[in-house]
């Protein structure tokens, strides 16, 4: 449990300053990624997107990592998260053209935590049972 614990706190904490992150310096992602942020709606978009669904999606992780009765919520919470984040990426890369690289970095990052989650879930399972 503590490998699962340690896992949740991890993203927890990426997803949560990343939000914040997000939240306070929306541009960052026209930086990264070449979006055109040229408008206050667009601003508006990223900063409740990436800034406010990230931050919230991170703050709920470490709760889920601070009680171990929710740590198997927070995994699964987890692999549904990058199932979709990688899936939405894998799709968009087969049918898009041009990554400057984010998407590829990002796809990996998703990928290997989905499939770490999965496995402490399944771990955690057979502790248990």
């Amino acid at each position: 449990m503590m490998l699962a614990r340690g896992f949740l706190l991890v993203i927890g904490v990426i997803f949560t300053l990343y939000g914040l992150y997000c939240l306070f310096n929306p541009m960052i992602l026209n930086e990264y990624t070449g979006m055109g942020l040229g408008d206050g709606t667009a601003l508006i978009e990223v900063r409740a997107m990436y800034g406010g669904l990230q931050c919230t999606m991170g703050l709920y992780l470490l709760f889920c990592c601070s009680q171990i009765a929710r740590v198997p919520q927070g995994l699964l919470v987890s692999i549904f998260i990058f199932a979709g984040l990688a899936g939405a990426r894998a799709y968009g890369l087969t049918v898009d053209s041009g990554d400057n690289g984010y998407n590829f970095a990002a796809i990996i990052f998703e990928s290997v935590s989905g499939v770490l989650a999965l496995l402490l879930l399944q771990l955690g399972q057979k502790q248990t049972a």
